[in-house]
């Protein structure tokens, strides 16, 4: 029905889109949240984490996949760079394999649907930055750099 639209009726996307039946505003979504960020209907975050979190460090989340290419782009020239190294103090680091099932189930609870992502937590928990896709030793400096 797209071709019979009209594409200056501003209602266009609340005419012809819904959303999923399990959607949820994020003000309901942040009421149920733990204190560290996420629901804990799913399930208990691995003990680095909890660890961290309970030490008031920030988590930096670096998921990956063995059979992604532009995965190792990142783990062979991004990741050593001394500034990203530099930027790396002060952050519990935790790589996350997507081949596991551990790391497929903090994939779906941090909503990672693409390799390489880096999620940055703050140190309550919350996601505040995100880098997806092959980036740049800068992009990586600018997340880690700001700590939360």
């Amino acid at each position: 029905m797209w071709d019979e639209c009209d594409w200056n009726d501003p209602r266009l996307l609340e005419t012809y889109l819904r959303m999923p039946r399990d959607f949820q505003e994020p003000q309901a979504v942040a009421s149920r949240l733990d204190g560290t960020g996420v629901a804990p209907a799913e399930g208990p975050l691995p003990s680095e984490i909890v660890d961290a979190l309970r030490a008031g460090k920030p988590v930096a989340l670096f998921f990956t996949h063995r059979l992604c290419s532009g995965c190792k782009v990142v783990e062979q020239e991004v990741i050593p760079s001394p500034a990203v190294v530099h930027a790396r103090e002060g952050w519990t680091w935790m790589d996350v394999q997507l081949q596991d099932e551990a790391g497929r189930d903090l994939a779906n609870r941090y909503r990672v649907d693409a390799t390489p992502t880096l999620v940055a937590l703050d140190r309550n928990g919350v996601e505040q930055r995100r880098v997806v896709g092959i980036s740049t030793v800068r992009q990586f400096e600018e997340a880690l750099g700001q700590r939360p």
